[in-house]
């Protein structure tokens, strides 16, 4: 199986496997379908480069696949062998993965790319990043001949890596809250779906926990929307930084309301993260004159499905469960956490 914590998002925690697949089958990147927004922008690499194979590869799953391609007829490799795969895990995004002479590479010297009809020996790809800075592919030159990186490569990469983000940028609209840069309700609900049904047939628990702003309306009422706005932000961000592990996900659940899912969390996995959302937000110490302990805080209600007979269902029972456990927080003084199991 592809490598689950080989990804590194905006905050540097490990983007997984799950959240970039989300994504790419999001902005539409899921077929081999060619387009012309993408062709143009590889037509343009060729005219610039003139190396013999440019494209514009996806890597999801067990395979890469081209929306983009000059010189080559495949439509997609297996993903073990794609050199895109390497390409794709740059650690800082303005990192290209150059390879001059494959056939004295030890990485791929064996390779079938290499060995096989292709003749692969130059390789330089860019990764190319959806929103979150969500690597979803990348953007690469080829040929049968060693060679060595220019600065003229190099920057037509760089470039070419812009537009197409930019094309990407567009679509992301539609999968990002536009004031906090979380992932909106729609695409929660879609993702949540697909990993509900995950833990039922890989038999795991997943947890799901809400995170509400305490007087959040009296806030708004005290410093006004704009303010109120600056808030929303400036939670979203701590929050961000509060999960870590690939997999997890956070995303705005709706006004100053957040939702989170955990797979394969138990319930001593949920309190600790909670606590830690808690004491993080207190620690940054953001003023609040209208609540009654002069600061920002957050309550938190979470529920977990561990059984099979829990998670046989559309994942509405542990909405339900999180959001009574986040009623009772609320309703106990606030600025803590609540669980409540699922009957």
């Amino acid at each position: 199986m592809p490598n689950e914590t080989g990804f590194v998002g905006v905050e540097g925690g490990a983007i997984s496997e799950r959240i970039r697949s989300d994504v790419i089958h999001r902005l539409g990147l899921t077929t081999h379908n060619i387009e012309r927004s993408f062709e143009n922008v590889i037509e343009l690499v060729k005219l610039a480069t003139d190396m013999p194979v440019c494209l514009f590869s996806i890597v999801e799953g067990e395979r890469q696949f081209f929306k983009a391609k000059r010189g080559i007829e495949v439509s997609e490799t297996p993903r073990d062998i794609a050199f895109c795969a390497h390409a794709i895990k740059q650690d800082d995004r303005s990192n290209i993965f150059v390879i001059e002479n494959a056939e004295d590479d030890g990485r791929f010297r064996f390779n079938p790319l290499v060995t096989g009809p292709m003749h692969l020996r130059f390789y330089a790809g860019i990764p190319v990043h959806a929103v979150g800075n969500i690597p979803v592919g990348t953007l690469c030159v080829i040929d049968s001949k060693p060679r060595l990186m220019t600065d003229k490569i190099d920057q037509v990469l760089r470039n070419a890596r812009d537009l197409v983000e930019t094309i990407l940028a567009a679509r992301s609209e539609a999968i990002r809250d536009h004031l906090t840069g979380l992932f909106n309700r729609k695409f929660f609900d879609e993702c949540f779906q697909r990993e509900w049904r995950r833990a039922y047939r890989e038999s795991v628990p997943v947890t799901v926990m809400l995170a509400d702003i305490d007087h959040f309306k009296a806030y708004n009422d005290h410093y006004g929307h704009q303010a109120g706005d600056d808030c929303l932000i400036e939670v979203a961000d701590i929050l961000k930084r509060c999960v870590h592990r690939s997999g997890d996900m956070v995303a705005r659940y709706g006004g100053e309301e957040f939702v989170f899912v955990l797979p394969s969390t138990n319930a001593e996995g949920a309190a600790k993260l909670s606590q830690r959302i808690l004491e993080a937000i207190r620690d940054a110490n953001l003023t609040h004159e209208a609540a009654p302990s002069n600061k920002v805080t957050v309550s938190i209600g979470y529920s977990v499905a561990t059984r099979a007979s829990d998670l046989n269902n559309d994942g509405q029972t542990i909405l339900r469960a999180a959001d009574e456990a986040l009623y009772r927080a609320k309703n106990e003084g606030r600025d803590r956490v609540k669980y409540s199991p699922l009957t």
